[in-house]
């Protein structure tokens, strides 16, 4: 619900900048389709350090703009804008802005990168314009966005309940590296669940996140981790079973593919056994980007100071 007193916005140029980190679901267990159509889940989830980074600028009243790296996700149906669009109803904000995301995260990775740019777009809208809007309203915000949304506002180790809303912050000792391999295709998360629904699977009973989240090593996690959507994304996305395989082939396993997506993981204790893995892949020629990336991982701070660097994105118009 809107305000009812709007909050002025400011005269000042005002130029903001946010990183926007990835997932990985360590688990995921389906349980059921809801009434409302989304399916009942549960899973241990981690951030991971494959970043986009969110810049705000000011701008004159009535300009809303969001533009991107990635020319498709240019526009107002972003979910950054729509989450920017929301703050704005929210409480009242009368000024006018600018987003501009520099994409690292791939889409339909099952990395939750949209979802992230939506809960950075909240972040940094809220702190820039000095809004005050809760940390807890932030999350009824995100939630109503999106499933995946809330759980970065409780990063870095998360379990994740309902269709994803419901969000824990689990405590792990551990850290590592986790090497990501990208398919090279988008995988529909609604597509998959649908795939899911016809596959008639077997629901896991007493089946747990838990042990999981109690590993203390690369190993243990993997031992423990499962994704009851692999089935399903291996019918829509073929090409993702096909890398798996691969990697099972080369010596990669145990592994595992994140969320709905099309970006298999594995986890590594230590830095320089990851990267030999990954340039291992590399000669292979094996998926088309391999990327290691530190593990669990969290948003950056936010910046609200210095420019815009105008001249290291290239943006194209829509």
């Amino acid at each position: 619900m809107m305000n009812s007193t709007a909050v002025a916005a400011t005269t000042e140029t005002l130029t903001a900048n946010l990183t926007a980190c990835a997932k990985i679901n360590l688990t995921l267990e389906v349980k059921r389709r809801r009434e409302d159509g989304y399916h009942e889940i549960r899973s241990l989830a981690v951030g991971a350090g494959l970043f986009d980074r969110m810049w705000l600028r000011s701008a004159p009243a009535g300009v809303k703009e969001l533009r991107c790296s990635e020319p498709s996700l240019n526009g107002e149906a972003n979910l950054a804008a729509r989450a920017a669009r929301l703050l704005v109803e929210e409480t009242g904000w009368e000024g006018g802005w600018e987003l501009f995301i520099e994409k690292s995260i791939p889409i339909g990775g099952g990395l939750g990168g949209g979802s992230s740019d939506a809960a950075a777009a909240l972040m940094l809208c809220n702190r820039a314009w000095s809004t005050g809007v809760s940390a807890e309203r932030l999350m009824q915000l995100a939630a109503a966005l999106g499933s995946d949304v809330p759980l970065f506002f409780r990063l870095p180790c998360v379990l994740l309940a309902g269709r994803g809303e419901r969000v824990e912050s689990v405590r792990t000792t551990w850290s590592g590296w986790a090497l990501l391999v990208m398919a090279g295709v988008e995988a529909s998360t609604a597509e998959v669940y649908a795939r899911w629904d016809d596959l008639s699977p077997t629901l896991r009973g007493d089946e747990t996140p838990h042990r999981c989240a109690s590993a203390s090593t690369a190993e243990e996690f993997m031992e423990h981790s499962f994704n009851d959507l692999e089935p399903a994304i291996f019918d829509v996305a073929p090409q993702v079973g096909r890398v798996y395989q691969q990697l099972w082939q080369h010596g990669l396993g145990p592994i595992r593919v994140s969320g709905a997506g099309s970006v298999i993981y594995r986890l590594f204790d230590d830095h320089a056994t990851a990267t030999r893995a990954q340039q291992h892949l590399r000669e292979l020629g094996i998926g088309t980007r391999c990327e290691v990336v530190p593990v669990p991982a969290r948003f950056g701070p936010i910046l609200l100071e210095g420019d815009y660097p105008w001249k290291s994105v290239k943006f194209e118009s829509n």
